[in-house]
């Protein structure tokens, strides 16, 4: 079933570059579209089991348990990377490097396929996620995207140095489609997006051609609910859609 899906993504996307004679991108999710798990929760986690953050925070997960709460979502994955201010882009580095070492994952075999796939068709394939991009970086290495193309969320650094002060619009929820419009040279709408849950919808939505809905969470799961009503709003637009596991892979 997969190798069908793939095979008529990649003739509809052939029949769209056969008529246009500009530049062209692509869209990706990544937690739960690239890859089964959540990096981004995955990395806050290991942090806090390592001590790792510069300033003692009392209850790191009670604290952005509070703020998705009471402030928003979006604060809060926000909050995510406000807490490495004060670490150098050096150690940011080294300490991703350790995290992925130490908890390998593995990948969908169907989108990996699909982006090298892409690239080799002169796609400009771009990841957009609410993770932060100095995880997503790391973690992406092994996709032939250029560090420009990976959106995530992230404050500035200035002197090597993170600090607390946040960029926007930050890859969240709706605000994915500015994220992404903004990091592109020229504004033409994604030919493809793929994504897994309702907070991608608008950026599937922004889609001009393609649209892929990924749902894998199991019953129970965080994202489960969330899948299920993107599952079915792609069921009735006529999108594609994978509602399985797809095969992973190392």
């Amino acid at each position: 079933m997969e190798k069908i899906i793939l095979k008529k993504i990649q003739y509809q996307i052939e029949e769209a570059l056969e008529n246009t004679d500009l530049p062209v991108s692509a869209a990706f999710d990544a937690d739960g579209t690239l890859w089964p798990c959540d990096m981004g929760k995955n990395f806050f986690q290991y942090q806090v089991e390592k001590g790792l953050f510069k300033e003692k925070i009392q209850d790191p997960f009670v604290e952005f348990n509070r703020l998705s709460q009471e402030k928003s979502r979006k604060i809060a994955l926000m909050w995510l990377a406000q807490i490495q201010s004060g670490v150098s882009l050096e150690q940011m580095e080294e300490w991703v490097k350790d995290f992925l070492k130490e908890n390998p994952f593995s990948v969908f075999r169907f989108q990996k396929n699909l982006i090298e796939w892409m690239v080799s068709k002169n796609i400009s394939v771009f990841v957009v996620s609410s993770s932060l991009k100095w995880v997503l970086d790391q973690a992406l290495k092994a996709y032939p995207i250029p560090k420009n193309n990976i959106i995530g969320v992230k404050t500035q650094v200035e002197g090597g140095i993170i600090t607390d002060k946040p960029i926007q619009p930050a890859p969240i929820h709706a605000d994915k489609v500015e994220a992404f419009q903004r990091q592109q040279l020229k504004k033409q709408a994604p030919i493809f997006v793929a994504g897994n849950t309702l907070s991608d919808q608008a950026l599937l939505e922004l889609s001009s051609y393609i649209r892929l809905v990924v749902a894998t969470a199991r019953p129970g799961g965080r994202n489960y609910e969330s899948e299920r009503k993107l599952l079915n709003i792609a069921k009735e637009k006529h999108w594609f859609y994978q509602d399985q596991m797809p095969d992973l892979i190392k």
